[in-house]
């Protein structure tokens, strides 16, 4: 019986043998490779955490200075123009002998009083440089505006006009209500250029600088809408639509919005 058990615990193949150097090199490296990643994932991460933080602190900054710059400067340029239009307005209508700019044949463009909405529209276009206008860009536009005002005034006392159109209110609601706003506020004087014309291109030519194509299209299609609408509601002739232009494309030399 001794024999037996003495045979069976020398017996090689029932023996407990001792790990190679080879699977105790492998077990090692099993056991600290997890480590080893954490480490580098890590690494890894931080930086690309620090960089998420960063940026999310340079867009919580920027968009309170856009929203700062924006008021800034729309309280700068409506102040100019509510201090120009109104004023020369007032003073041409008192002039005795106003010009007469604008050609007979204008006088047969057909009264189309649904083009209301789109000259009115014209207001919707004040928030647009909220949303497309770095805040760096916005003091150019700012300064279009502006001088598109002070500038407007002076040919105003310089050339005063009268509107050739015959006014008359449509028959039709809401559009007689409409029209009737319209011409108690603002008087058939200050044609030449149009402000309504310089401020809806000054604008929508600032924002299509930094849109992407299709929005540029869009923008500039209403633009012209607009622009065909000032005519087409009889309130301004061609002469004031082609001056405006004029002036705007030279403010936008004086004042680059790409390079505010």
């Amino acid at each position: 019986m001794r024999g037996l058990l003495v045979a069976r615990c020398t017996n090689p193949s029932s023996a407990l043998r001792a790990p190679s150097p080879l699977a105790e090199g492998r077990r090692k490296l099993t056991a600290r490779a997890p480590r080893v990643f954490l480490t580098q994932s890590r690494r890894v991460r931080a930086p690309l955490a620090a960089r998420d933080d960063e940026a999310r602190v340079a867009y919580n900054a920027r968009v309170p200075s856009r929203l700062r710059t924006y008021l800034l400067w729309s309280l700068l340029a409506g102040v100019a123009f509510f201090a120009v239009y109104p004023t020369t307005n007032w003073i041409t209508s008192q002039r005795r002998a106003p010009l007469h700019l604008y050609l007979d044949a204008e006088l047969a463009i057909p009264f189309m009083p649904q083009f209301i909405w789109l000259y009115l529209s014209m207001y919707a276009l004040f928030l647009l440089p909220l949303f497309f206008i770095p805040a760096g860009s916005m003091p150019a536009l700012g300064k279009q505006l502006i001088a598109g005002s002070l500038i407007s005034g002076a040919v105003f006392l310089l050339m005063p006009a009268q509107l050739g159109f015959a006014r008359t209110l449509p028959d039709r609601a809401p559009y007689r209500a409409m029209f009737a706003s319209m011409f108690g506020i603002d008087r058939p004087f200050n044609l030449v250029p149009s402000l309504h014309v310089i401020w809806s291109t000054a604008i929508v030519l600032a924002c299509a600088d930094f849109a992407r194509l299709p929005m540029r299209i869009a923008l500039l299609s209403w633009l012209v809408a607009i622009v065909a609408s000032t005519v087409l509601v009889h309130q301004h002739h061609l002469l004031d639509v082609i001056a405006a232009w004029a002036i705007v494309f030279f403010l936008r030399r004086q004042y680059e919005v790409r390079n505010a």
